[in-house]
This record gives structure tokens, C-alpha cells and sequence, in this order.
């Protein structure tokens, strides 16, 4: 199996742009300058013309997208049309894709493990096999820490692995109240910068577990629309809910320390967010408005519709230039796994 250059994508499509949005209720003062770029870009299907299940960045940017196909793409910063490259990385779809905090590796779960990818060439590297007395189903998260020493696979409990042995060194598991006591199904992690910690988040709340004896550091609980979406270093976590509104949350101290509404329309929801480690906040909406916010405003540093429909998916690069924002379509069959149509979004810090 090996990367090669592919050509011949046509152009994207656009999607129409509203700026300096701002809410019946706000203070009289000038609009903030608009934070993310114009048009939104259609990102071109795979080259197979299968569904896209996965997306990451890499450290510079680049876009990386998985396939129902056991593909991976990757495209180059600011790039929606041509592939660099191409990788097949299984005969089953990739479930989730993650990159590690020096962007040199990315991750791709699929059915029978983790493959391991060299982002500078692209190339195979180390496959992580999922052990076989685990029950390992449909991967809904992944992560790695800075170095691609330690990698998170989330289901319905997290299992870490060692890369260099493939050994499991934990396996982590919290009863959700909320739930009746029910195991999370865990849909977002990171590691912390300092790779001392592994948050964890699903709909339900985020846990911080310190790594090396993997203890439980804290908890905090939250009933939202959508799962708490963490920085790149995991200094800031925001969360989605159905009321309209945005959380931004601090994992270190499991303090809220905003509080954002994306709109005062009737039956309208949040979507999916991204945050920076910077703080710059990003939220979709339910009617497929892309807003942003900067970290010192409460207004929205403009807004750009993208599509019909919610904003189920948002990534953000780690240098926080590029936005990708993706709409759900029907389950791929036999997979459990939601195929997305995806646009591309310059961001001006």
C-alpha cells in the first residue's frame, strides 16, 4: 500500500456570505471585524466518489479526510479540490481520524485497529491492532499526544494505548447520572499540552483523567445538544446545546466561563463547535450558518451561510486559519456512521 498524487478534481462550489451579524438586543457599538473569510468553499468528494465518515487538520493546515472506502486524503492548506495524496489504510471505513500536537502523524481507526500515518510524505506507518478480548464496535474518537506516543480510542469507554508496543495501558470507564448510570459513549478527547491529562467528552459532561496512574482529575457534567469540542493543547473545551446557546469551558479548573446565545430565532439550535487555544469560538447552527467570536466579544465577529440544514460538523485548524464545516447526510448502510458534505472557510484572526 503507498501514497500517490492524484489530479483532475474540478472546482468547488460557494456558498453566499453574511457579515457583522448582531443581535435586536445588543450595546450600540462598531461591529467587530469579520473573523472568517469569504466564500465558503465546497470541498470536492473523494476521488472514489465514496461518502466522507472522518476529518482532521494536520499541524500546517492540511485537511485530511477519511472514506466509507478505508480511504485517506490529504490535501494541502487552504486546498479544496485536489487530493496531494492518497492512502488506503483499510478494506472498511475509516471511523475517525485525529492528528498528534506536532501535526507529524495522524491517526485512522478502523474496523480491526489504528493505522498510523507519516503526514510528511504520506506513508503507512505503525498499525495499533485493537486487543481481543475487547469489544471494540464503531470508534467515535480519537486522539494522540504531541509525539504520537500515547493513543485514545473512544467507544463507549477509552482505551489508551502505548504506540511504540501496542499495548493497552489503561482502560477508562465513568457512569454517566444523567444517564441512569449508564456508560458514556465518548465522541471528543485531547490530551493537554503538557500531555498530564486526557479529557474525554461526550453529550453529557467531560472528564479530565491524569495521566500515568489514569485517575479521574474532575468531572464536569452538562445535559447538551452536542459534545464538548476541545482546543488543540486542551486549554479550552466549547459545548453546543439545544437552546441556541454556546459554553465555553476551562478543563483545567471545570469552570464555564461563557455563556454565548447564536441567535434569538424561534426552534433554533446549535450545531457543532470549535475553539482555538487562543479562544477564538466557532458554532454551526441549525439552519447552516457558520458564526465566530472573538475571545475579549459577546457579538459574533460575522457569520457565513454555508448550507441548508445544521452544521453537524466543525474542525479547526491547529494554527487556526482554516475552517471545515460539514452537513450530515443518512447513515452510511451497515456502518453507523454519519457521510458529510464539507466546506472550506478561510479564518482571520
Amino acid at each position: 500500500m503507498r501514497a500517490f498524487p492524484l489530479v483532475g478534481v474540478g472546482a468547488g462550489m460557494s456558498a453566499a456570505l453574511v457579515l457583522g451579524g448582531r443581535l435586536p438586543s445588543a450595546p450600540v457599538d462598531p461591529p467587530p471585524a469579520a473573523l472568517i473569510g469569504a466564500p465558503a468553499v465546497r470541498v470536492a468528494e473523494p476521488l472514489d466518489r465514496s461518502a466522507v465518515t472522518a476529518v482532521a487538520f494536520t499541524g500546517g493546515g492540511g485537511l485530511v479526510v477519511g472514506t466509507s472506502t478505508g480511504r485517506v486524503e490529504f490535501r494541502a492548506a487552504g486546498v479544496a479540490a485536489t487530493p496531494q495524496a492518497v492512502l488506503q489504510v483499510a478494506h472498511s471505513p475509516v471511523m475517525a481520524l485525529a492528528a498528534s500536537g506536532d501535526g507529524a502523524t495522524v491517526a485512522a481507526a478502523t474496523a480491526g485497529g489504528v493505522q498510523l500515518l507519516d503526514t510528511a510524505r504520506p506513508a503507512l506507518g505503525r498499525f495499533v491492532e485493537f486487543p481481543a478480548d475487547g469489544v471494540y464496535g464503531v470508534t467515535t474518537a480519537l486522539a494522540l499526544d504531541r509525539h504520537a506516543r500515547l493513543l485514545a480510542v473512544g467507544t463507549d469507554d477509552v482505551s489508551v494505548f502505548e504506540v511504540s508496543s501496542g499495548r493497552r495501558v489503561a482502560l477508562l470507564s465513568q457512569p454517566s447520572p444523567a444517564k441512569g448510570g449508564e456508560r458514556h459513549v465518548y465522541t471528543s478527547m485531547a490530551f493537554s499540552a503538557d500531555g498530564g491529562a486526557l479529557h474525554t467528552g461526550d453529550i453529557f459532561g467531560d472528564d479530565a483523567w491524569r495521566t500515568g496512574d489514569w485517575r479521574l482529575r474532575s468531572t464536569m457534567w452538562c445535559v447538551c445538544f452536542h459534545p464538548a469540542r476541545y482546543s488543540p493543547a486542551a486549554r479550552w473545551a466549547s459545548v453546543g446545546t439545544s437552546d441556541a446557546h454556546v459554553l465555553v469551558r476551562n478543563p483545567a479548573t471545570g469552570t464555564t466561563t461563557r455563556d454565548l446565545t447564536i441567535d434569538v430565532a424561534p426552534r433554533s439550535y446549535t450545531g457543532d463547535t470549535a475553539i482555538s487555544d487562543g479562544g477564538l469560538l466557532f458554532a454551526g447552527s441549525s439552519d447552516g450558518r457558520v458564526l465566530a467570536w472573538r475571545p475579549d466579544r459577546d457579538l459574533p465577529a460575522g457569520q457565513v451561510k454555508v448550507t441548508t440544514g445544521e452544521i453537524g460538523l466543525l474542525r479547526l485548524s491547529p494554527d487556526a486559519r482554516w475552517l471545515v464545516a460539514g452537513r450530515a447526510g443518512d447513515v452510511v448502510p451497515g456502518t453507523g456512521l454519519d457521510p458529510y458534505t464539507l466546506w472550506l472557510l478561510p479564518v482571520r484572526p
